[in-house]
C-alpha cells in the first residue's frame, strides 16, 4: 500500500458476463480508505466489439514506489474457443503494462502501456537479493509453461529468464509463484489439476 494510504483495485469483467471477447480491465482507486473510489483507467484493446479481450490485470508497487499495472490481452474471434477452461488461442499473448505514481490520483496526459512480453501474469513479482525483479508469467501453450520475465534496470526492459515443465495432463492456470532461497536457488511453487507442485531452481 502507497504510504500515503491511498487504495488501488483491479479486476477485469464484461457486458456479457464471463471469458469472451467483450472482457476489459478496470482500475479504480481511494483516497479515503475506501469509502469513495474513482475510476482511473480502462483496458480494452479494441472495444466491446472486436475479436482481443484484456483479461488477469495485476497490481504490484515496486521498490522504487512506482504502482504497474499489468494485464493481458488475447485475440480469441467473436465468442471466442474454449475448452478444459482454457482458450485453444493464447500463443501471441500480449502482457502489458502501465505505470502509475502509486500515491496521487492521476491526471492526464495518462500513461501509454507498453508491451513486456507475451504470457498470462496472475501473481506478484519478486526482488531477488541481486535487484533483479522476477515477474512469473504462464505460457499455457508451451512446453515450460511455469515461465518467469526478468528485469535488471527497474522495469526498463524485460528478457526471459527461464521456467518449468509441467506435464500438460496435469497443467490448470500455472498461477505460479517463486522464492529465492537462501543459497540462491529459486523455489518456485505452481497449480496443478489435483494441488499445488513444488519445484527447486527453474530453468534458465
Amino acid at each position: 500500500m502507497p504510504k500515503n494510504g491511498r487504495v488501488w483495485i483491479t479486476w477485469y469483467g464484461g457486458p456479457l458476463g464471463g471469458e469472451n471477447h467483450t472482457n476489459y480491465c478496470l482500475l479504480m482507486t481511494s483516497g479515503d480508505g475506501g469509502v469513495s473510489w474513482q475510476e482511473v483507467l480502462v483496458a480494452d484493446p479494441d472495444g466491446p466489439d472486436g475479436p482481443w479481450r484484456a483479461f488477469d490485470p495485476e497490481l504490484w508497487i515496486g521498490p522504487d514506489g512506482v504502482l504497474r499495472w499489468t494485464w493481458t490481452e488475447r485475440n480469441v474471434g467473436i465468442g471466442g474457443k474454449w475448452g478444459r477452461g482454457l482458450s485453444v488461442e493464447g500463443e501471441e499473448d500480449r502482457l502489458m503494462m502501465c505505470e502509475l505514481n502509486a500515491e496521487e490520483m492521476p491526471a492526464a496526459p495518462y500513461p501509454v502501456p507498453r508491451q513486456i512480453g507475451r504470457g498470462v501474469m496472475m501473481c506478484k513479482p519478486i526482488v531477488l537479493r541481486d535487484g533483479a525483479w522476477l515477474f512469473p508469467v504462464a505460457r499455457w501453450q508451451e512446453e515450460r509453461s511455469s515461465f518467469f520475465y526478468a528485469s535488471t534496470d527497474g522495469g526498463k526492459t524485460f528478457v526471459e529468464r527461464g521456467g518449468i515443465t509441467l506435464p500438460k495432463k496435469e497443467r490448470r492456470f500455472d498461477e505460479h509463484q517463486a522464492v529465492e532461497m537462501k543459497d540462491g536457488s529459486i523455489l518456485a511453487v505452481s497449480r496443478i489439476d489435483w494441488g499445488f507442485g513444488y519445484f527447486r531452481k527453474a530453468r534458465s
